[in-house]
Order: structure tokens, then sequence, then C-alpha cells
């Protein structure tokens, strides 16, 4: 076993002991279907296919009908043209302090906390195009990247798919994000960040390259993707002051695989997965695991380790929650990640407890509390520090 495994699972295996458990992209587990049976992105995340797009529709705690909009609870598709056209979107605001305490400037006085702000995390509608049974294009735009953009986050993707069958390998190349670890729809987890500097993460939300992918999921059981891309946007997220861990003429590639036993009469569902990066001096591998039960709730683990120069990325997040309704989930996550970089140390651990509340159909709320630690050895600044604080995340959807 190599030392990198060895730390990656030994800070998984610390953390299960003294934290509470956490969950994957809970419909997948509790519904034990693929991120592709509802989403035309078959990694998941973003423009809902027509079948997710109607799972949707009856999704809240009061649904049209019972607002007295018929005509919108009848709808059955988000599809025009015969079936030829499909579109969508997502919003999604945030309501939150960015970044650390800064120390106070009275000697003896109180930290300074960073501002609260309410934020455009997304604008993005999108569309996809059947050309043929075969062959479809899709793509989607981040207006919200044009008023912050994270260093490596893409203002769009768009890719051509082409799937001869579904019981054969599919295509799909152009602007996009390849298939690595779990894509999950909150962009504050530790999963992918760089605790030793938050405004430049591992892994930006909406992430993406120039690249192609192949995957199959020709058997329920398992998945499997494989991917190379241009890492241009990668380089501008990864990157130090100092050196660039990414040249110019790298190419990068990708690879994951996820097995998902089973047991259909219990109404259980696991997941097994393990990915792996590699584009120029940076390197990231990422393991995860999940159980969810139809109609209760999931719990899940997932461990990333990363190197790129002298920096070395270890972070772990354990996420469970509790389904009372399909439109109110109860959720709490524990996270920890630490960097080495040269003769720095940092520490972050996240703890969350939260709601996902669907009010009506197509809108989600998700009122937070979080208590974020952070001990660093850096030699300047307010290197030890604790925050805690209540945040919110509005998204609508269509």
């Amino acid at each position: 076993m190599s030392n990198r495994l060895r730390r990656l699972l030994l800070l998984a295996a610390g953390l299960l002991l003294s934290l509470p458990a956490t969950a994957l992209p809970r419909m997948t587990l509790t519904a034990g279907s693929r991120c592709s049976n509802c989403h035309v992105n078959p990694q998941g995340s973003g423009m809902r296919s027509e079948l997710g797009w109607y799972a949707a529709n009856t999704l809240g705690a009061a649904t049209w009908d019972k607002l007295g909009l018929q005509k919108l609870n009848d709808l059955e598709s988000n599809t025009f043209f015969g079936g030829k056209f499909t579109a969508g979107g997502d919003v999604r605001f945030q309501l939150t302090r960015i970044g650390a305490p800064l120390p106070s400037p009275v000697a003896g006085g109180p930290v300074e906390l960073p501002d609260r702000i309410f934020f455009p995390m997304q604008i993005s509608p999108g569309g996809s195009l059947n050309l043929h049974k075969t062959l479809t294009i899709a793509g989607n735009v981040n207006l919200a990247g044009f008023a912050y953009r994270y260093p490596g986050q893409a203002l769009y993707d768009a890719y051509i798919k082409w799937m001869p069958d579904q019981s054969l390998p599919y295509i799909r190349a152009g602007m996009i994000q390849p298939s690595f670890g779990l894509r999950h729809d909150d962009h504050t987890m530790l999963i992918r960040a760089n605790p030793a500097g938050s405004s430049r993460p591992l892994l930006a939300p909406f992430w993406g390259d120039l690249g192609a992918e192949i995957g199959y999921e020709g058997l329920h059981l398992l998945n499997l993707e494989a991917a190379v891309f241009m890492p241009r946007n990668l380089a501008n997220s990864v990157q130090s002051i100092t050196t660039d861990y990414i040249g110019k003429n790298d190419v990068g590639v990708s690879g994951r695989a996820v097995l998902w036993p089973r047991l259909e009469e219990e109404g259980i569902n696991f997941a097994l997965g393990v990915s792996a990066m590699k584009a120029g001096e940076f390197a990231m591998e990422d393991v995860f695991a999940g159980v969810g039960k139809t109609y209760w709730g999931t719990l899940m683990a997932e461990g990333s380790h990363s190197t790129a120069g002298n920096r070395d990325t270890t972070a772990a997040s354990f996420i469970a929650d509790w389904t009372p309704r399909e439109w109110f989930v109860v959720e709490g996550r524990a996270e920890r990640a630490i960097v080495h970089d040269t003769n720095r140390r940092v520490q972050r651990d996240q703890y969350v407890a939260g709601l996902q509340f669907f009010p009506v159909p197509y809108l989600e709320l998700r009122p937070e509390y979080r208590y974020v630690t952070n001990a660093d050895t850096a030699p300047f600044g307010l290197t030890d520090w604790t925050m805690g604080q209540y945040t919110l995340q509005v998204h609508a959807f269509f």
C-alpha cells in the first residue's frame, strides 16, 4: 500500500470514529438510480431530463394543484418540438460570511468577522438538442460567473454526446467536467478545497476544460469513465504564486469506477467508487462509499488526496441525512482538510447542520448552521480561529 493511500485511509478512519457520518448526493442512493436517469449530463448536476423534470413537478410541501395552479400541475414534460429539444436552468443564491476572521485593530479587542453577503452562486440556463436517437448536443452558461469567478471556473459547458445504444459505451466531447469523485451541489465542501487558500479551490465549482470522455453504464451494477482533457482552467485553480504545476502543453487524464450493489427487497442501495486524475505535477485521488434506504435516508464517506509540487492535501467528508418527507430532509456533515505546503501546515474542520426544504416544486431552501475551526502554522495573520454562522441557500430550478 502506498504512503499516499495509507494517509488517506488513516484520516478517513480517524474521522469516522470521532465525527458524525455522511451521505451521497442523496437522491442517487435513496432512489437506487444513476444521476443520468434524471439529468442530461451523465455525471449529474445541472439540467434535468424529462424524467427528472417530471419527478420534480410534484416535489413540494404544497404542489401546484393545492395552490390552484392546475395547468402547471398537469404539465408532463420540459421538452419541445416533439421531444427534440429539452430546456432547463438553475438559479442559486447564498447568504453567508466569506473568508476568515481578522485580528482586532485594537490590542485585546474582538476579532472582526467578514461581512455577511447575499450573492449569486449560479444562474445557468441550458438546453439539449437531440440530433438523432444516438446523438445529442447539450450545454449551459453560468451567468453568475460574470459577477464573480473562481480561478479555474468555466463560464459554460457544452458537449456533443454519442451513444449508439444504452448497452454500449458513450462518448462525449467539448467543454466538460471529467467524471471524478462525487459532484456535490454544495460549493463550500472541503473535499475539493484548499484550506490554505479558500479562494483557490483544487477543483473549482463549475470547473471544466476542453476534452473527451468515454463512459459505460450498460450494467446497473457498474459505471466506468475515462477522460483526456486540456487542463487550462484546472491550471488556473491549482497553480501557486511562484510555480505553475501544470504546463501550457500538459495533457490531463482522469478515470472513475463506481459499483452500485442493491438489496432490492429491502430497498437498500450501496455505492463504492474510486477516481484518479493527473495533469502535469498535479495529481488527485478520491474514494467514496455510501448506503441509502428508500424513503428513509443515506450515509456516505468520501476522501481525497492531492499533490501539487510541494503541496500535499488530504480531505475527508462524512454526511448523514434523514428524509421524513420527500420534500423535507435533515442533514449533518463533518469534514476535515489538511494541507502541507513547504514549512506550513493548515488544518480546517467544518461541521454543518441544516435542512433541505421544498416549499413548492422547483424551489429549495437550505437553512444551515456552520461551525469552522482553522489551525495554521504560518507566522502571519490570525492563524488559529473559529467561526460559527448561519447561512441560507436558495435554489430555484426548472
